[in-house]
């Protein structure tokens, strides 16, 4: 079991967030629920001035709480110009009065600033005050320990999943002839080449080659393999019986275990051997051109329910909609949006107890 990471502060918080977003948010609205002590659901939404758009964006953004006990909730705008956060403040505010939450705070950072007028305590800057430096905040030393850190915004996040110099090409017959499928035991070969026997280091995912790469992602058009695979690779996503047991065997015999693999327990390995695992996948996802629309779709989708079951939803949405734009129909990204929509957690979030709060 991974240890917690405890916040102190509002202000603590505030500087964490981007460590749990995945990215420095740019004009957004971020809402932080907090379930009893503990972080719970983070989602975010672009600002817009026109009152009828912040009304849709905000419901959408709401939707997920509809189906959880009332919570405490953080309000967290990120300005570049003041005031222009107004429209989807007010539409946060009225979507979540029905339901019963308490909004704690509405937090406004601008300039590197933090200000909270809400306040009426006094306990916290009604003035904008520079936010805390992150390497005085002990939470993000542990974050950073475990190998997150922030991308620069959103766009960068979706650069993570695109394609990078694609070099696999689909395999093709004559037109009107199916794509040449990879057999079972030579799929197994190939991803266990691909992973490796131990995790890679930080930053330096393995790079197999061009063929083995290619029978990895072909492979994944094998539905029953692919889905032992997603078992196999981010354990408590699916049950063990409920995989084709002869593909199961030949994982077993065939797949390393590092990172948690194999094991069926959610959660299974650290934090950041779960992490090289996501970017070992990432890497084969990005040297799948487009053109590949099935390939794509499929090493994305899978991506996204590693990135899903590693807590990372905002990488897992940026997977998804690559695998969405290569194959709109293709079912695991479909099933993996469901989850995000509904803002489902991860298994073994509850019971791991991550990014609980040490203070109110």
């Amino acid at each position: 079991m991974t240890s917690p990471i405890r916040i102190h502060h509002l202000a603590d918080i505030v500087t964490v967030l981007p460590y749990r977003l995945g990215y420095h948010p740019d004009r957004s609205l971020v809402l932080l629920a907090l379930d009893g002590r503990r972080l719970g659901m983070t989602a975010r939404a672009d600002l817009t001035t026109d009152a009828r758009a912040a009304e849709a964006t905000v419901r959408a953004m709401l939707a997920p709480l509809q189906r959880v006990p009332a919570l405490r909730v953080l309000l967290v705008v990120y300005e570049d110009v003041e005031g222009e956060s107004d429209a989807v403040l007010a539409a946060a505010l009225d979507g979540l009065e029905p339901g019963g939450s308490q909004v704690l705070d509405v937090v406004v950072v601008r300039d590197g600033c933090w200000s909270v007028p809400t306040c009426a305590e006094g306990c916290c800057p009604a003035r904008p005050t520079p936010l805390p430096d992150p390497a005085d905040v002990p939470a993000v030393a542990e974050l950073v320990a475990r190998g997150v850190s922030p991308l620069a915004d959103r766009r960068a996040l979706d650069r993570v999943v695109e394609p990078v110099d694609p070099d696999l090409h689909p395999w093709r017959g004559r037109p009107g002839r199916p794509r040449r499928r990879t057999r079972r035991p030579s799929g197994a070969r190939a991803w266990a080449e691909v992973l490796g026997t131990d995790p890679p280091g930080p930053g330096e995912p393995r790079s197999p080659s061009r063929p083995v790469a290619l029978r990895a992602v072909d492979i994944l058009a094998d539905v029953r393999f692919r889905d032992a695979l997603v078992g196999w690779l981010a354990p408590g996503v699916l049950p063990r019986e409920a995989v084709d047991a002869t593909v199961l065997a030949l994982l077993e015999e065939t797949l390393p275990r590092w990172g948690g693999m194999g094991s069926w327990t959610p959660r299974a390995g650290s934090p950041e051997a779960r992490r090289a695992l996501l970017e070992t996948v990432l890497a084969l996802a990005r040297r799948v051109p487009e053109s590949d629309g099935e390939g794509a779709a499929a090493v994305c989708s899978l991506a996204a329910q590693l990135a899903w079951a590693a807590g990372d939803g905002a990488l897992a949405r940026s997977a998804v909609l690559r695998a969405r734009a290569a194959d709109p129909g293709y079912r695991l990204a479909l099933l993996v949006e469901r989850l995000l929509d509904a803002g489902v957690p991860p298994p073994g979030t509850r019971e791991e107890g991550e990014d609980r709060l040490a203070a109110g």
